[in-house]
């Protein structure tokens, strides 16, 4: 009996420094660790934090190896602890880290995957103050990612813009930029353009919207490209709504026409139309925000139709609490499913 009793002693020792061991094995956590929603050629900052857990076996030096699945689209800039991963194309990727304490008795232990998809841009806005374009990633109804700056419009500084357009000439990938300085003095628009990266940016033509005759300044912050590649303006002046338009043709120049001097809207004013945007239908319907800045947010919708043209209220929008919007409310536009976003 008291041999047995020995033996049995030895096992549960023997088992307790085992089960030691693996209470001592390292760990790896990712900063960040939660799931990551981006856009294509954008750049993450990973950073692998290492725990030994009381384990002491190693030398105390460590060797970084990190993985992304797939590895293609995925490239890592920089070593150790803290990386960079760009993405230049779209997927879903799954990124971990790899840490082994170097000596004879170095543990190595593996991060759980972090999940990166990214997106490619399908919606572009101007900034709230006007000064940078940027890209979006939408689809039916939902945001995925951005936004992610693009460029600066501002000729140097010397506007801002609200009015962003974009075609999808010559495809969706490279479609070219338009936009509208917003500031309308003496109701004079000028017609910017830009390629898909902003490069070439240069004016593409002016007209003055009401006449030389008449000196009031319009609020030129609506833009829309249709379809056929036509420039859609809407500007008003607080007592009426002028529809101009221009034929777009990559970044040569662009001749501006008045359409409707005085469009008919039904079930709304005028006076509505401070801030807003239009957006052009797969059909060439025109949807037209309309905000006071004061609680009052609209759409109008229809079709151009030269001189007769009539916009009608469609919709009175609140946010998701169910309350007025109580600022400036500048942006509307479709995706490719038909879904609109603000």
């Amino acid at each position: 009996m008291k041999t047995f009793t020995y033996l049995k002693g030895l096992i549960l020792a023997s088992l307790m420094i085992v089960a030691g061991n693996s209470l001592f094995a390292q760990s790896v956590t990712l900063n960040p660790s939660a799931d990551q929603s981006i856009l294509v050629n954008s750049s993450i900052n990973f950073v692998a934090t290492r725990s030994n857990n009381g384990w002491n076996g190693g030398n105390g030096t460590y060797t970084y190896t990190w993985s992304s699945s797939p590895s293609t689209g995925a490239t890592l800039s920089g070593s150790g602890a803290s990386v960079l991963y760009t993405f230049t194309a779209a997927g879903t990727y799954n990124i971990t880290c790899q840490i082994k304490e170097n000596g004879s008795n170095g543990k190595t232990a593996t991060s759980s995957a972090t999940k990166v998809v990214v997106s490619t841009a399908n919606l572009w806005a101007t900034s709230s103050d006007g000064t940078q374009v940027s890209a979006f990633a939408v689809s039916n109804g939902t945001y995925l990612a951005g936004p992610v700056d693009l460029f600066d419009p501002t000729n140097g500084g010397s506007f801002t813009t609200a009015a962003l357009g974009r075609t999808a000439q010559p495809n969706a990938a490279n479609g070219y930029f338009y936009w509208l300085p917003n500031d309308g003095s003496n109701g004079v628009v000028d017609v910017y353009g830009a390629a898909a990266d902003g490069t070439g940016a240069k004016k593409l033509g002016s007209l003055d919207v009401n006449g030389s005759g008449d000196n009031s300044d319009l609020g030129f912050v609506r833009l829309g490209m249709g379809p056929d590649n036509k420039g859609w303006i809407l500007a008003g002046d607080g007592s009426k709504v002028y529809l101009a338009s221009f034929q777009a043709n990559l970044l040569n120049n662009v001749t501006v026409t008045v359409v409707d001097a005085s469009v008919t809207l039904t079930g709304g004013n005028a006076s509505t139309f401070q801030n807003g945007d239009v957006c052009v239908s797969g059909s060439g319907t025109l949807y037209a925000l309309a905000n006071d800045g004061s609680g009052v947010t609209q759409i109008f919708i229809g079709a151009p139709n030269g001189t007769n043209t009539t916009l009608t209220k469609r919709w009175d929008l609140i946010n998701q609490n169910g309350s007025n919007f109580t600022g400036r409310v500048n942006g509307v536009a479709f995706d490719v499913l038909g879904s609109l976003y603000l």
